[in-house]
């Protein structure tokens, strides 16, 4: 009986070991991809969305095998990681090395043209000095007509040159404007699907958070959409992607923002209420669920797509972290009830 009962308590021991290392090992994911390095706006939402798919696989089914083969995923995507951000601040690198010389090529000629003029205005002053020394009247008059001229000319010249600078960094400055906006419009949107992409996405958040407005958040993620790439390729899968984007902004109100937030997932934010926000939330599922027709190396494809979804209010005194896991945390308690798959 003793020996029996000391079992249960070690049972019970083993089994309050293995919780609280899957919480840790979860918590470590949860906060590897929470901190991640900041990069490539693409290549950190796609990085973040593998760990939270991983994070979700592992707490749905925590047995050895997901556990052995996890561990060799995430080894794998890190190393991924770590050569994408690499590549991409060594190209960060070259660009601003190339920023700067152009600056000390700009600035080399600006003081080539100041040295020209300084030198010729000093030679005038020497010339002006040199008429203290003539004591023939006619003579210093002519050699001043002589000097006005030549400062007049030198003015004239100062002046043109000076209106051709001004016009050409003017023309620049409307030029690096104009790219500007197209950097700032390129940098917001994703480029595979053309929606706002995730930074995007936590900039209307926080703008909405500071101004205390009334918000909602819609989170969609896609069901087994990794068996399209799998099974189709990724042009297949891209193509979905696309589409689906496409349908959704077709399905929101105009001033509701459809977001790429990483891999298959999308956020809808919405300015109304939580009771309008679920209303909505049927509403826009059914226009974006159902048959998508594709083409692969010039066959159709039927695809149906499905996708789980999360909603949730923004409380006051939320964080956006807060505001999302919250969504998330609805997503996913969807996510374990069966329901309509990709077929």
């Amino acid at each position: 009986m003793i020996s029996l009962k000391r079992s249960l308590d070690e049972f019970e021991s083993i089994e309050q070991l293995h919780a609280a290392t899957l919480e840790a090992l979860l918590g470590a994911l949860g906060s590897i991809e929470k901190h991640a390095v900041r990069s490539q706006e693409e290549v950190l939402s796609r990085h973040r969305a593998a760990l939270r798919a991983l994070r979700r696989q592992i707490a749905a089914e925590p047995s050895r095998e997901v556990l052995r083969t996890g561990t060799e995923y995430l080894d794998d995507e890190l190393k991924e990681y770590a050569d994408q951000i690499s590549d991409y601040y060594q190209r960060r690198e070259v660009e601003i090395r190339s920023i700067m010389r152009l600056m000390a090529k700009a600035s080399q000629s600006l003081q080539s043209d100041s040295e020209k003029y300084s030198s010729r205005f000093g030679d005038f002053a020497r010339e002006l000095e040199s008429l203290a020394e003539i004591d023939q009247l006619a003579e210093i008059r002519r050699r001043l007509a002589r000097e006005v001229e030549r400062l007049r000319a030198c003015a004239q010249e100062m002046s043109a040159a000076s209106s051709v600078t001004l016009g050409q960094i003017q023309q620049q400055l409307r030029q690096y404007e104009q790219r500007l906006r197209q950097a700032e419009e390129t940098a917001s949107r994703d480029p595979l699907t053309g929606a706002a992409n995730r930074r995007e996405g936590e900039h209307q958040i926080i703008r909405r958070i500071n101004a205390g407005q009334k918000f909602c958040i819609l989170l969609f993620d896609l069901i087994r959409f990794k068996s399209i790439n799998d099974r189709m390729g990724h042009l297949a899968g891209d193509e979905i992607l696309r589409q689906f984007t496409q349908k959704l902004q077709r399905a929101v109100r105009d001033h509701d923002l459809v977001c790429r937030w990483g891999g298959d997932e999308f956020l809808v934010i919405m300015d109304c209420s939580l009771s309008d926000a679920i209303m909505r939330t049927s509403q826009i599922s059914a226009q974006v669920f159902g048959e998508y027709a594709i083409n692969i190396s010039g066959q159709p494809q039927i695809v149906r797509v499905h996708a789980s979804t999360g909603v949730a209010e923004h409380r006051d005194g939320e964080t956006a972290e807060a505001l999302f896991g919250r969504a998330d945390g609805m997503l996913y308690r969807e996510k374990r009830i069966p329901s309509q798959r990709f077929a």
